[in-house]
């Protein structure tokens, strides 16, 4: 099967048109590389969205976090089934490192923005003991809660921050310029797109936040070129033994995730790869099992019929 860049414009167009104030994206096809962008920089300006841009990549975090743990557990550092009160002394035992990377540990979803950030403690008993949805291992819920904690696990197996393991780890050797971990700067450096949110039926700029609330759930930034990049040498051996990588590219309870990676059916085949969402922005980036065919794609809507026409983008312009 083979793709033609004829149709990937018009695509990009239609998510613009629906509500989106930029699209930006790069797809690797066989070798080949292509690079596009629909929309403007900023609302009003004329200034075109730029091809290379940077963006929040929103949940598209978890997978570095998932690639260190799993590293650190091919390290003999930590274990799969390790309870977490093994590594974070009050927290719930039952739930373990498996089910965070899994997303069946039973933690709630919406608990990031309102118990982290700069100048409140990030303690596991706080974020646990909000509630527990159900027990643990028994149903997938994504669960932001559960990647939060795998950050904190990460920083107390190494004994540095999980924001240094992961830019020693995959950002330095990758050399992914244009990716940053969280830091409590609110702005986006480099080239790149403002983020919108309709509130009140007035679209507003939400481009500059502290992403630090988001932490190894969601707050990093990249670009769809350092994307690639990074799935490319995820898939391809680059980064995690193959006994690991397979545990990424296994499906879990309900079937559509792994050990961070989310895993989807397209007309090439199973692609392996993650979405992600921050306020302002959108990510989705998914590849083929060899890397040879990728997808990294950013927008930032404000009304939510860019989501349905992203949806059909990827139906009908990017994997046919």
């Amino acid at each position: 099967m083979r793709v033609t860049t004829a149709p990937l414009q018009p695509e990009l167009d239609r998510i613009v048109a629906a509500g989106a104030g930029a699209v930006i994206a790069e797809l690797r096809w066989d070798g080949r590389t292509t690079r596009l962008a629909s929309g403007v920089i900023e609302l009003g300006r004329p200034r075109r969205a730029p091809v290379n841009g940077r963006f929040r990549i929103g949940g598209v975090t978890e997978a570095f976090t998932a690639t260190v743990v799993l590293q650190l557990v091919a390290e003999g550092r930590l274990g799969l089934d390790d309870p977490l009160g093994a590594h974070l002394g009050n927290a719930v035992p039952d739930i373990t490192v498996r089910h965070l990377l899994g997303h069946t540990g039973g933690l709630p979803e919406n608990t990031v923005a309102e118990h982290t950030g700069p100048g409140r403690p990030r303690r596991a008993r706080e974020l646990v003991d909000l509630a527990v949805l159900s027990a643990p291992g028994t149903r997938y819920a994504h669960s932001a809660t559960g990647y939060l904690l795998l950050g904190m696990v990460i920083e107390e197996v190494t004994g540095r921050p999980y924001t240094r393991e992961i830019t020693d780890r995959i950002i330095k050797p990758l050399k992914l310029t244009a990716t940053r971990t969280p830091t409590s700067s609110t702005a986006i450096n480099g080239p790149h797109a403002r983020g919108y949110l309709m509130t009140g039926g007035r679209i507003r700029d939400v481009t500059r936040l502290d992403p630090t609330a988001a932490g190894a759930a969601g707050g990093m930034m990249s670009s769809a070129a350092d994307l690639n990049t990074f799935f490319h040498a995820l898939l391809t051996g680059g980064l995690l033994p193959p006994a690991e990588l397979a545990l990424m590219k296994t499906p879990g309870i309900g079937g559509a995730h792994g050990l961070g990676l989310e895993i989807a059916g397209s007309p090439c085949g199973t692609a392996y790869g993650h979405r992600g969402a921050i306020l302002g922005y959108t990510t989705l980036s998914f590849h083929s099992s060899d890397g040879a065919r990728q997808l990294s794609l950013s927008m930032t809507p404000y009304d939510d019929a860019a989501h349905a026409a992203l949806q059909a983008a990827l139906t009908t312009g990017f994997w046919s």
